[in-house]
């Protein structure tokens, strides 16, 4: 049940392609992702996670072995690349993906209902709760898998299972007046709605971390190229 309080309060951790312009969607709907979707936290979660696996990635491939034997600080410095491409994807992306969260909440919740949410989030034990969400959140498993089989899809249960580990340390965590401000909360009508809403956000979340990401993939394969020209001195391909 305290899953459902968390709902959404991460962005899908895997970047995603912009989808043609939509409809302008309700302001307080918008105003609920921002506060449930804070740029920082969620940019850093997703790099953070990005960054360790694709340097396990780096620790077990030979060919980036055999780069790292011959120009020492290579690999890091691919990873540490990629990374910054990759955060600037997910900021470019942020408000198109942020619309598409802004309509699901408009779709399903009255303005009354959103007001609540945002007066619930925005306070310090909703702050602290996303907060602590986004510290806890953690992809690296469904990274890993990913990296044993590519052509694998997220499921909504790698979005549920994610967010179910990540509740469970947060709840043990809380303080004593964090805990009754949720238990309040979770005595309200708009909880349920929360509650009832949550298989649909999941599914939701897995179908944008699937869509292909062109313009990240290029920027992924620049970057890494650019760093390669520089320590070898040769274009990617060429050494």
């Amino acid at each position: 049940m305290l899953l459902a309080l968390l709902l959404a309060a991460a962005q899908p951790t895997a970047p995603v392609a912009a989808p043609a312009p939509a409809a302008a969607v309700r302001p307080d709907a918008m105003e609920l992702v921002g506060v449930l979707n804070p740029e920082g936290p969620m940019v850093d979660m997703v790099v953070r996670t990005f960054t360790d696996s694709m340097r396990s990635v780096v620790e077990t491939n030979e060919d980036y072995q055999e780069l790292e034997r011959d120009y020492p600080g290579i690999s890091r410095a691919i990873v540490d690349a990629m990374a910054q491409a990759m955060r600037a994807d997910l900021i470019a992306d942020l408000p198109v993906n942020h619309r598409r969260y802004a309509r699901f909440y408009a779709e399903r919740f009255t303005p009354g209902e959103i007001a609540e949410l945002i007066r619930f989030y925005s306070s310090s034990a909703g702050q602290r709760l996303i907060a602590a969400k986004f510290a806890k959140l953690d992809a690296k498993p469904l990274m890993e898998e990913f990296a044993e089989n590519p052509e694998s899809q997220v499921s909504q249960q790698h979005i549920r299972d994610m967010n179910r580990a990540a509740t469970s340390s947060i709840i043990g965590e809380m303080s004593a007046d964090d805990r009754n401000a949720l238990l309040i909360f979770a005595r309200t009508p708009v909880f349920v709605k929360v509650t009832a809403a949550r298989g649909s956000m999941e599914e939701l979340e897995a179908q944008i971390a699937n869509e292909p990401d062109p313009a990240l993939d290029k920027a992924l394969e620049e970057a890494a190229n650019s760093v390669i020209e520089k320590f070898t001195g040769k274009k990617s391909g060429a050494q």
